[in-house]
């Protein structure tokens, strides 16, 4: 399905924090969720992030927040289908995350035509550490993480319907199956400095 509105994300590291940042445009900006774990995705539209540093598809890490930066987060110690529904850590939390948001166009006003609302997220390397014991942190030049991003937009008047844009594609509608996410590569050139070859031939 080809997104009806521009998603653009990009990524950038250093010494304490991976972050993302996500401009989305949107012509009806709306979010309902504040209470921090709460379930935004079944509620709100939201962008979310999965996060596997060393690329072993268990113990991976959630993300997801909504337009007024309603967040949740929780760590899986493996995919649903290998009974991670079970296992994972709802009260796990990035103890030094830091989120914030902008609304371009008026929040929860469907009688305005909005431009989008822009969002970004620093990670704190400390909350990854255990979950991935053979990654590096903070990343390495060469470094390789199992990343993806997913936007879903839920309708207003049934939020049961859903559409789900991601990244790097999964082929169904699950963000849990982390052997599809997609490679990040560190690199400790400047950004536009220098074009870095993917050294995906390791993996």
């Amino acid at each position: 399905m080809i997104p009806e509105w521009a998603t653009r994300a990009k990524m950038l590291w250093d010494d304490h924090f991976f972050y993302v940042a996500v401009d989305m445009e949107c012509p009806d900006v709306w979010a309902t969720i504040t209470t921090r774990d709460e379930h935004v995705y079944a509620y709100d539209p939201d962008f979310e992030v999965f996060i596997d540093p060393d690329g072993d598809g268990e113990h991976y890490m959630e993300f997801g927040m909504n337009a007024i930066n309603g967040v949740y987060d929780f760590l899986l110690h493996k995919p649903y289908d290998r009974g991670g529904g079970e296992t994972r850590e709802i009260d796990w939390n990035w103890e030094g995350l830091r989120s914030a948001v902008q609304v371009q166009g008026a929040l929860n006003a469907p009688w305005i035509e909005d431009r989008g609302w822009t969002a970004i997220i620093a990670f704190d390397y400390e909350s990854m550490e255990a979950n991935a014991p053979t990654a590096h942190f903070p990343p390495q030049d060469g470094d390789v993480w199992r990343v993806n991003l997913s936007r879903l937009e839920r309708d207003r008047a049934n939020t049961w319907t859903g559409k789900d844009w991601t990244w790097s594609c999964v082929g169904v509608y699950s963000m849990h199956i982390p052997e599809l996410y997609g490679y990040v590569q560190f690199s400790d050139q400047v950004v536009g400095t220098a074009r870095v070859p993917f050294e995906g031939e390791t993996w």
